[in-house]
């Protein structure tokens, strides 16, 4: 058993020496919205939402130097994104991703050619041990991509991810793995709830030990109405103010790129009389 003397100690640090070290730090840009450079975020949806197809326009966006997506501003030209799909086979993935492609010119064709690093056919599709998390971990920095999509936090988990103690050890693997590269982290995430609310924090599905753990999120929801559609919105952001009662109204199109359509707010789009399951 260790003594107390054994233990390690820390210097205490003044308030403002952080600061000032910030300060002279490098400044972190936002790289689409509310996404910093070097945070990890959650875009939780339900089925069939459209959360993958939007992470993968984005992505697609942000290899290709777009100045642009979905009315938010790129920043950083060009860069190398590694888009990690656990859930679905490598034929699936291909064909949406040739469809989305085709929106592309020709040299927003050569540098999604070269930036664009996918899944390679027979990657583990759940991230179940130790083993597992090594591969995670040596692909991602072996792709030396700046920005890391993966598709989506379920594969990643083991166990019964609504007891705070199991997502605390994930946590920590996710952390030790993932997070300990430096890379800016976007994680696709599943809500476990109905569909008979606006979404919000609490309809992730798992521990609030997740949510707490990252630093921003966008919510994905279906409009439960006659009149139907998708909608899009702040959960929260640690970074700077979101409004979580804007809706951003989206659909998908034949390409499968998504097109936003107008704003409203959210909790408007529920007072119509709902559509019966």
């Amino acid at each position: 058993m260790k003594r107390e003397n054994d233990v390690k100690r820390y210097e205490p640090i003044k308030a403002i020496d952080l600061i000032n070290r910030v300060k002279k730090g490098p400044k972190r840009k936002f790289i689409w919205g509310g996404i910093r450079e070097g945070s990890m975020g959650l875009l939780i949806g339900a089925g069939k939402t459209g959360k993958t197809t939007f992470a993968e326009n984005l992505a697609i966006s942000i290899a290709v130097g777009r100045v642009d997506f979905f009315g938010f501003k790129i920043d950083g030209g060009a860069q190398k994104v590694a888009f990690i799909n656990l859930e679905e086979d490598y034929s699936i993935t291909g064909d949406r991703l040739g469809r989305e492609i085709t929106n592309l010119n020709a040299r927003e064709l050569e540098l999604f050619t070269e930036n664009f690093i996918a899944t390679p056919e027979g990657f583990p599709s759940y991230i179940n041990d130790k083993q597992d998390w090594l591969i995670l971990k040596n692909y991602i920095s072996d792709s030396e991509a700046d920005i890391i999509f993966l598709d989506s936090l379920s594969h990643l988990f083991v166990g019964e991810i609504e007891k705070s103690s199991v997502a605390q050890s994930w946590m920590q693997e996710f952390r030790d793995h993932v997070a300990s590269l430096g890379k800016t982290v976007i994680v696709v995430h599943h809500t476990t709830k109905g569909n008979d609310s606006p979404i919000n924090m609490d309809k992730g599905a798992g521990s609030r030990v997740i949510s707490q753990e990252f630093n921003w999120a966008y919510g994905f929801a279906k409009i439960p109405t006659a009149t139907g559609g998708s909608y899009l919105c702040h959960m929260y952001n640690k970074f700077q103010f979101a409004d979580e009662t804007q809706a951003l109204l989206y659909e998908v199109q034949d390409n499968n790129w998504i097109k936003y359509k107008s704003k409203a707010n959210k909790y408007s789009l529920y007072s119509e009389v709902k559509i019966k399951n």
